[in-house]
């Protein structure tokens, strides 16, 4: 008897004992740690902003040092860390614009202005150089339908209807097909906004020259007023631009194409007004005119200097080495 009461007295004395849980300390400890995430957050927040401030600030730094690669760079780091400023986003691919040579920058350049179209869906000038690079990047219909978004809102934009009306030669070029003169009049509106445009009036008489040999119902000129058209054309671009290396080039490349005279005289006339040497189109064209007469040694010079004057300039070390082919120095060519 005296052995089960001290056994059943020994298992109680073994039982675990409960506890209530303090709940002034459990609190305690939970606002303490929301206080610490809150502060790890603000303080987290309060490095990235003083990161990205410091990393513009070395942006600013670069540009003025002209260290454009730098720049994009550091803009791009600081990007990361602030995404959605589009001010800077939309910095970042003009620079990208500003300095792209190639096809793959260009490209990049477009994927850039897309983003940042993002952030500003009604900026014209975003708008409007997206699409020009579409059409440089020979993307013609997503460049008209760009275009045409903002001919919608603008039927003025003078950007937009030039893109429209290159866009559109080149499409009806590719499908081999003669523009008519409803794309001559779109070429004419755009040139009373930029009359000195190189490209559009070598364009436009192109066209014209084009739609010549054709007796189509809807031309409203035979072929000789057309012909006159097209050389007015280029006469207005000189009368616009009477001191422009690439207007007098332009108009060389015209008339040697449809063996116009004049055509040595505007080359010559290019070349005074290039003096310094910068226009690498006007001395690869006196370069090849001289191959094509035969004088190998004034191409290479000229050549030479095309060389000199650009970066990664192919179109000058194929021409030299035509040159030092044409004056039989096979291993010079091969260099070149």
């Amino acid at each position: 008897m005296r052995h089960s009461i001290s056994t059943e007295l020994s298992h109680a004395s073994a039982a675990p004992t409960r506890r209530a849980p303090n709940l002034r300390l459990l609190l305690i400890s939970a606002v303490a740690a929301g206080l610490i995430g809150c502060a790890g957050h603000f303080w987290h927040a309060f490095q990235l902003r003083r990161n990205a401030a410091a990393l513009l600030r070395r942006v600013e730094r670069s540009l003025e040092l002209g260290e454009q690669t730098v720049a994009m760079t550091r803009l791009r780091q600081y990007l990361k860390l602030r995404p959605d400023d589009a001010d800077q986003q939309v910095r970042l691919a003009q620079l990208v614009d500003r300095t792209a040579q190639t096809r793959r920058q260009k490209e990049e350049a477009l994927q850039l202005y897309t983003l940042a179209i993002g952030f500003a869906p009604q900026n014209a000038d975003l708008l409007r150089r997206r699409a020009e690079l579409s059409y440089e990047l020979q993307r013609f219909a997503e460049a008209i339908r760009q275009v045409d978004d903002l001919l919608r809102k603008d039927p003025d934009d003078a950007g937009a209807v030039r893109v429209k009306a290159l866009a559109l030669a080149a499409q009806a070029r590719l499908a081999g097909e003669t523009p008519g003169d409803r794309l001559a009049e779109l070429f004419e509106r755009a040139l009373k906004h930029s009359p000195g445009d190189v490209e559009l009036a070598l364009e436009l008489a192109r066209i014209y020259r084009a739609q010549m040999p054709l007796a189509r119902e809807g031309d409203r000129l035979h072929r000789g007023e057309k012909a006159s058209l097209a050389d007015r054309v280029m006469t207005r671009l000189i009368e616009a631009s009477p001191r422009s290396p690439e207007a007098y080039l332009a108009r060389y490349q015209y008339r040697e194409a449809y063996g116009l005279a004049g055509a040595d005289d505007d080359l010559r006339q290019a070349l005074a007004f290039d003096s310094q040497g910068k226009h690498l189109s006007v001395l690869i064209a006196a370069g090849l005119k001289q191959l094509a007469k035969g004088a190998a040694e004034q191409a290479t010079a000229f050549f030479n200097r095309a060389i000199a004057a650009g970066v990664n300039n192919e179109r000058g070390y194929l021409g030299l080495g035509r040159a030092h082919e044409a004056a039989g120095d096979r291993r010079a060519a091969q260099a070149a």
